[in-house]
């Protein structure tokens, strides 16, 4: 398309003869390099500006180029005069925005770079940012200041700008504040987004002595995460859940199901508390972890580092896009916190 629109504009608008060779060449040289429309939209940017340049081929369509925009100049400046000659643009608004900010940039439209221009703008005390922020109240004070008595007449009275500034300053703080919160809960997800991706970048990029490194430490946290689950330390260890403990941990790993029984985990919890079972967890799941790699290393040498690779990121990937979910549905708590005067982000 932009091409086609090369070629015309060269044709059609370059009418005098000894501009005419310099343009078509131009054009003819675009097309025939077989360039890109995003590169022949960036010489056209170039042959538009005033910078000095000394490719022909530019030179030839900024002449193109300056002959359509004086062409074009003089049938605007024709449309401005009689414009201006009517007294400039006249703007009429409906309803007032929400946001003053808008309401200026459209009155900046009834008088741009000093034309003449003015602007008015009719409303209803039935319109939503009166309604919501006092437009009861004003109804009443107009009728007991007696303004009018019929619903067709229109009002302008300071005092109803007035209000309606103060309205439209509510409203503007209101999504002020909403804005701000989305920079805070931004902020957490920002949080956890880094973390995850540099967890993703070790298993990545990281060797396969240091993927093993990774591996453990996750299994140190893993056991620690079941000791936390089941047992409390501030409670008689005859109420600590160790028969579940010994059971979930089997299911979590098929090869501590023999290595981790109720019986031993009760002799320790006896003879060496919570830090004991705690200290014993991480050890069996380092064990469990080396017999592990040393069942793959029997399958291929050096595919312990591929497999622990493959599953970390399977991993990463499945409990992020949980944890999304999981704060998709936290937005409805989010908001009746703050309803009940708490701060969610904390």
């Amino acid at each position: 398309m932009i091409k086609n629109a090369v070629r015309t504009a060269a044709s059609q608008w370059t009418t005098n003869e000894s501009e005419k060779p310099s343009s078509l060449d131009a054009a003819e040289r675009i097309l025939e390099n077989e360039l890109t429309e995003l590169e022949v939209e960036e010489r056209l940017s170039l042959a538009c500006e005033k910078a000095p340049i000394t490719d022909d081929v530019l030179l030839g369509l900024r002449k193109t180029y300056n002959r359509i925009a004086a062409e074009f100049k003089e049938i605007a400046d024709l449309e401005k005069a009689e414009v201006v000659a009517l007294g400039g643009l006249y703007v009429i608004g409906t309803e007032r925005h929400e946001s003053r900010r808008i309401d200026n940039q459209l009155r900046g439209r009834g008088a741009r770079q000093g034309d003449p221009g003015a602007t008015r703008f009719f409303l209803s005390l039935n319109d939503s940012i009166f309604r919501i922020f006092g437009g009861d109240q004003i109804k009443k004070m107009m009728n007991m200041m007696s303004f009018t008595s019929s619903d067709d007449t229109p009002l302008e009275s300071g005092l109803l700008s007035q209000s309606l500034e103060e309205a439209q300053k509510k409203v503007e703080n209101y999504f002020y504040s909403v804005r701000k919160n989305v920079f805070d809960y931004d902020d957490v997800m920002d949080t956890q987004r880094q973390i995850v991706y540099t967890l993703r970048r070790r298993a990545l990029l990281d060797t396969d002595e240091s993927l093993l490194e990774t591996m453990r430490e996750f299994s140190d946290r893993n056991m620690e995460d079941f000791v936390n689950g089941h047992v409390n330390p501030q409670k008689d260890i005859k109420e600590w859940n160790l028969d579940k403990l010994a059971e979930n941990v089997g299911l979590f790993c098929e090869l501590l199901k023999e290595t981790i029984t109720e019986d031993k985990l009760k002799k320790i919890a006896e003879d060496e508390g919570f830090e004991g079972i705690a200290r014993f967890m991480r050890s069996e799941g380092q064990v469990a972890l080396d017999k592990k790699c040393s069942m793959i290393e029997e399958v291929g040498p050096r595919l312990t580092g591929l497999v622990s690779r493959q599953i970390l990121l399977m991993q990463l990937d499945n409990f992020w896009q949980q944890h999304l979910k999981n704060m998709d549905f936290l937005k409805t708590g989010v908001t009746l916190r703050a309803y009940g005067q708490k701060k969610p982000v904390g």
